[in-house]
């Protein structure tokens, strides 16, 4: 697995993106106070949209979670 740059940001969380070459998709995670968020997509294209959709989605179920950093 290979990470691609250094993350994306939005509404103050930042997702680390990684290539899994074997299932040939693209991962993200991203940390919070409360453990952190994971998605995935089949194409670099999709991870902005995706990183939306999970943020979001997460942040209406648990609407006091915090972004922190994620570790280098």
């Amino acid at each position: 697995m290979s990470e691609a740059g250094h993350g994306l940001n939005y509404r103050g969380f930042t997702a680390r993106i990684y290539y899994d070459e074997d299932e040939a998709e693209v991962l993200g995670h991203i940390p919070t106070s409360k453990g952190g968020i994971d998605f995935r997509c089949s194409s670099l294209g999709a991870v902005e949209q995706e990183l939306h959709r999970a943020v979001d989605r997460h942040l209406r179920q648990h609407p006091d979670d915090e972004p922190i950093e994620p570790r280098r």
